[in-house]
């Protein structure tokens, strides 16, 4: 709730504050027509944008309440907003701009009669306009970010020529569920079951599909049977029936489009991010307007699963459906483990890891799935429920007998039932296997070039030394001050020397001198901070290791699973030790502390000689990293 304000805080600020700014300049005296006609551009241009952005938040508002109460407003608010957002933006963005330049305008117009040279004014002109140029630049870069990019998966399409059984039940289903049959249907070997309207990309061969798409992963048919797939598919067929359709052909693309692009202004490198400081609070518009309508999103989406769960249990039968989700929860993690060991050593992966998934699924046995029953079936766009959730909605107790009536073996005749969907099954299978292969071995390749060069970065051996800094110095410069006053009032006592307009009994200045010279010494003591650089360092770096000299203490760069590194206010690093460091033991000096919980070592510092805080930074991390890489190179070299 609170991103939600601070989004619409900003959305409003700048208007705001240049409409009140305007405001003001419009009742100053005016030095000349020029000043004038540039405090109504400061007034009318942030009243403008100001009315723009209070629509849009409105709008996104209220929409995305009405959307949380009819799916109905949920598409039709959605696809109106979409179109409505971007003028918002757009008309906020120039009005603030033109405020802004007016603003500017009106100050020069101040400088120039209080005798400001021209030229002077000329570059603040051109610092005008290289931001205004960076700025809209920024805008139009991220919009771009919204536009509707096809979704990227794995697999190869399927025609009625290659698995003329397949399209036969899929269409059968259809009619059955009172859907239009798929434009397509996409085999591949990861993820689960799933349709779209979205524009489907597949890899590696870069094909672009349309239209409404039915995704299919071949394990799938390795652990159900062909009443529990018709299950599926009469499900996964119903989302494109109803009340559905438009939902999945209408919003579910440009829902998925918004909510990708947010994602890339969100990834974008610091050197964008700092130019769309300009263009932000525009930008925050279809932001606000996508968090908004998330909630009735991710609302109406488990409904849809809810409602699809009954079509294909009206289909099929309750208890096929929701035995159908039982099979898939109690050997969805046999499938993933086959699946990863191949990725994760690609040279010694099989020729068809279908085949060795069927394998790999017969030897596990019967599984009990309640363990998984909490989990979410993977989809690339929707929202799930859980599949407990699901298998209760849909009448069915889970207890021995329904878990004995689902059926946990797999069934054993899979060969046989790809041998009836698909005229070359082994192809397929050997296709979809090479794709994941090569496409893993490419990454493969990628990552260890990758860590060939990090772990080839020269790690110079270097000592660095620790400085107060300005703030330390002024701590000393108190605490010394404070301590010498209290000296001085002691000494003054001591000496019985006596002030005219104070009393004559100089006690009082014992017991203020005290009192000074302990705070003092208490000052000195707290902070403990150096006068100056120390004569010894305060933390050393190796091409293999890290010294701590306050503490005695060497750490191998390989014994740090971790590190993290603070540098707002002087120097913090924080190591936390590998699962096989011992603990250090001994005292640590006043730089180090150690937290068992946690197992990490924190050393703090006030300041790095010469300022080099970063440059420490970022050799601790590139030593860490060289060496982590070489530890990743040895194991990928084992491994092959």
């Amino acid at each position: 709730m609170f991103e939600l304000f601070a989004r619409a805080a900003l959305i409003l600020g700048a208007p705001v504050v240049l409409t009140l700014a305007g405001f003001y300049f419009d009742r100053q005296p005016a030095e000349g027509p020029l000043a004038a006609w540039s405090a109504h551009g400061v007034f009318y241009g942030g009243a403008v944008a100001l009315a723009a952005a209070s629509a849009s938040v409105v709008y996104a508002g209220i929409g995305g309440m009405a959307a949380l109460r009819s799916r109905a407003a949920l598409i039709a608010l959605f696809a109106l907003g979409r179109r409505l957002v971007p003028l918002t933006m757009a008309i906020s963005a120039a009005g603030v701009g033109v405020s802004a330049v007016s603003a500017i305008g009106w100050l020069v117009t101040q400088l120039h009669f209080n005798g400001v040279a021209l030229w002077k004014l000329g570059l603040i002109a051109f610092a005008i306009a290289s931001g205004a140029f960076v700025g809209v630049r920024a805008l139009f870069s991220t919009l771009r970010a919204f536009r509707a990019e096809p979704m990227d998966h794995m697999g190869r399409a399927v025609s009625p020529q290659q698995a003329p059984e397949l399209w036969a039940v899929v269409r059968h289903l259809a009619e059955e569920v009172g859907a239009p049959a798929p434009d397509a249907i996409v085999v591949g070997l990861l993820g689960g079951p799933f349709v779209t309207a979205c524009d489907m990309r597949l890899a590696p061969e870069g094909r672009i599909l349309s239209g409404r798409i039915l995704y299919l992963p071949m394990p799938t048919l390795l652990i159900l049977d062909i009443t529990q797939l018709s299950a599926v598919l009469s499900h996964e067929l119903a989302h494109f029936s109803g009340a559905d359709v438009e939902y999945s052909l209408k919003l579910a693309p440009s829902y998925t489009a918004m909510s990708r692009g947010i994602q890339t202004v969100a990834g974008h490198d610091a050197g964008l991010v700092a130019s769309l400081a300009v263009t932000g609070p525009a930008i925050s518009q279809l932001v606000l307007l996508t968090m908004l309508f998330d909630l009735a999103v991710r609302r109406w989406s488990r409904e849809r699963e809810f409602r699809a769960d009954r079509i294909g249990g009206e289909v099929i039968g309750f208890d096929f459906a929701a035995s159908a989700l039982a099979r898939y929860a109690a050997f969805d993690s046999v499938v993933g483990k086959a699946v990863e060991a191949a990725l994760e050593n690609p040279e010694k992966a099989p020729k068809d890891l279908v085949a060795d998934i069927a394998r790999a699924v017969r030897a596990a046995g019967a599984q009990d799935p309640r363990p998984h029953l909490e989990q979410t079936t993977p989809h690339p766009t929707d929202t799930h429920p859980p599949i407990a959730a699901r298998i209760t909605a849909l009448g069915q107790k889970i207890d021995d007998a329904f878990l004995a009536g689902a059926g946990m073996a797999a069934p054993q005749d899979h060969a046989e039932l790809l041998d009836a969907l698909f005229v070359d099954p082994k192809g397929l299978a050997r296709t979809l296997t090479d794709d994941l292969i090569g496409e893993a071995r490419a990454y493969r390749d990628e990552t260890v070039a990758h860590l060939e060069r990090v772990a080839s970065a020269e790690v110079v051996t270097r000592a660095f030394f620790e400085t107060p800094g300005f703030e330390g110095r002024l701590q000393n410069w108190i605490g010394w001050s404070v301590a010498a006053a209290g000296a001085a009032f002691l000494a003054c006592g001591l000496a019985e020397v006596q002030f005219p307009l104070l009393a004559k009994d100089a006690s009082w200045l014992m017991r203020a001198g005290g009192a000074l010279g302990a705070l003092g010494a208490f000052w000195l003591w707290r902070t403990r901070l150096p006068r100056g650089r120390l004569e010894t360092p305060f933390f050393e770096i190796g091409p293999n290791a890290c010294r701590f000299p306050d503490a005695g203490l060497i750490l191998g760069w390989d014994e740090i699973a971790e590190i993290r590194i603070g540098l707002d206010d002087g120097f913090v690093a924080a190591f936390r030790l590998g699962p096989d460091t011992p603990a250090p033991d001994g005292p640590l000096g006043d730089r180090l502390s150690y937290d068992a919980g946690a197992r990490e070592l924190t050393l703090v510092a006030t300041e790095v000689v010469g300022g080099a805080r970063h440059e420490l930074a970022n050799a601790i991390i590139a030593a860490h990293s060289a060496a982590r890489a070489r530890d990743l190179l040895r194991e990928e070299r084992a491994a092959a």
